[in-house]
């Protein structure tokens, strides 16, 4: 009979801890069991007239249309960044002798259709390293560095460095 007194006595104890906890934190357990009832249905409970359910499956089904819609621009990307960034050539063989000479007289660049584009020299490093600028001055012999680029059409963008040998001419 005497574990009979004490646990109702432990039983009491418990009533009254669990009236003080839902005393000072029993608004916010209500809060948040509302909340989450609403994101429920928020979720989940609502459907459009199409039969989608939530949020998310009526979002799919929005994004999907869009997709349909831009499939011809995405395939026109996917041809466009397919093709190949301009290149560059020499325009001559063997050697070049000292001298002064224009971009246009040593190097070519055409884009993917074999057309010609015009070259921009952005630097140009003697036998020694030093850089000289831009213009092709080839004042001693050696093999002269040139930094070049060039742009197509489409935007493709390539820049290079051409190794031009210089002897005595």
């Amino acid at each position: 009979m005497v574990w009979w007194f004490g646990l109702c006595r432990e039983s009491a104890e418990v009533r009254r801890n669990m009236r003080e906890i839902i005393e000072v934190y029993g608004k916010a357990i209500v809060s948040i069991v509302i909340a989450g009832l609403l994101l429920t249905m928020l979720f989940c409970g609502i459907s459009d007239e199409s039969g989608n359910q939530g949020i998310f499956g009526i979002a799919a089904k929005e994004l999907e249309w869009e997709q349909e819609e831009s499939a011809p621009e995405f395939h026109t990307y996917r041809m466009e960044s397919g093709k190949e960034p301009p290149r560059f050539t020499l325009s001559f063989s063997g050697y070049c002798a000292v001298g002064h000479y224009e971009a246009a007289d040593l190097i070519r660049a055409e884009d993917c259709e074999g057309n010609g584009l015009s070259v921009r020299v952005t630097a140009v490093r003697d036998p020694e390293g030093s850089e000289q600028g831009t213009e092709l001055l080839f004042s001693r012999p050696g093999i002269y560095e040139i930094s070049v680029y060039a742009v197509d059409a489409g935007n493709r963008k390539s820049e290079g460095i051409i190794k031009i040998p210089v002897n005595r001419g």
